[in-house]
């Protein structure tokens, strides 16, 4: 039997994208390691390994460092799990990016493969850098460890049900229609209870009781706090742009994984994980504010609801997106690459 080559991740930070990307399929790559420096990781570090996994490179350095490691014979995979040629105008990731854009396609041109999570940013890639071989861009999609991630270990309140939204500051111009209803839910709805995190709740709930901004949950703590937040339901809404077209459905692994509802608009990504079971799923869609109001006030009032949607999600996750499963392709991919 042939022995496993040895693979090395390198993230570009630790974030969400770090962690399902590149931290969850390590932990199902043997001979693997997750290696992360806050400053550049010299290449002398990843020389031993057979395999390098990159994360979103486009930097003067970070060229000079992926041709070092090619020159010196080592397989490199550039991963990329966003359409960063698509960033919204009104994004503040879009000021970063936008200078250094034309980077990603030089360090592509060092990578034996780039892998990417959805059919969609595939395209996007192809699109934007060229020359790229079609055979080169290997569709790997994000999916749940759920041993990874467990539901919260004590009972919900009965008598207090949480809507949570988390996310980055990049988000704002996607939750417009969730905040309008937001405030007029929380003066009809005793019960509910409010939590962001990442961005401001509606000016005109600000300080009311019921409503709470938490502090990002680190990266490397999130699979064990992330749960403890006690969420019955996420909200996730998108708008329909080229930038979230090309995203996935991370927000509803992490609400199948802690046995939650997660409400979402009818884009891309979201609308593919409803298709798996459109007849049971559909109704998670919220294609208004009239929608989104609608169905957060029906699972705030209907605990049986919130239990049955859960159940599908979390049912749906499990046999369409599990990371064990999914090791099989980085497995096939890193074997390709030996040969």
């Amino acid at each position: 039997m042939a022995q496993m080559p040895s693979v090395t991740f390198v993230p570009a930070w630790l974030d969400a994208c770090a962690m399902y990307r590149l931290f969850l399929p390590h932990l199902h790559t043997p001979h693997s390691r997750f290696c992360f420096s806050k400053s550049a990781t010299p290449v002398k570090d990843l020389a031993d390994a057979d395999i390098v996994v990159v994360q979103r490179q486009c930097s003067q350095a970070n060229i000079v460092a992926l041709k070092n490691l090619h020159d010196m014979g080592i397989k490199l995979v550039y991963d990329l799990d966003d359409d960063l040629w698509s960033i919204p105008g009104s994004s503040p990731a879009k000021k970063i990016f936008e200078p250094v854009k034309s980077g990603f396609g030089k360090c592509m041109e060092f990578c034996d493969a780039v892998t990417v999570s959805t059919d969609r940013l595939k395209t996007a890639v192809k699109t934007s850098v060229k020359g790229i071989a079609d055979e080169t861009i290997n569709v790997i999609p994000n999916a749940m460890d759920f041993n990874f991630m467990v539901p919260p270990p004590l009972p919900r309140d009965p008598n207090k049900v949480v809507v949570g939204w988390g996310g980055s500051n990049t988000h704002a111009g996607d939750v417009r229609e969730v905040w309008e209803v937001l405030p007029e839910l929380l003066h009809k709805l005793p019960q509910l209870h409010l939590e962001f995190i990442g961005l401001d709740p509606p000016k005109s709930i600000i300080g009311h009781s019921r409503v709470k901004q938490k502090v990002y949950v680190p990266i490397g703590e999130f699979a064990g706090r992330y749960p403890s937040l006690g969420w019955d339901v996420i909200l996730a809404p998108l708008d329909n742009n080229r930038f979230n077209l090309s995203k996935s459905y991370i927000k509803l692994l992490e609400a199948g994984a802690i046995n939650s509802v997660c409400l979402v608009s009818p884009v891309g990504p979201y609308r593919d994980f409803c298709n798996f079971d459109r007849a049971n799923l559909g109704w998670l869609e919220c294609s208004s504010s009239r929608q989104w109001k609608e169905k957060i006030e029906q699972l705030v009032l209907d605990a049986d609801l919130r239990a049955t949607m859960a159940r599908r999600i979390r049912e749906t996750a499990m046999m369409y997106c599990n990371q064990q499963d999914v090791a099989a392709k980085w497995q096939d991919l890193f074997t390709r690459l030996m040969t």
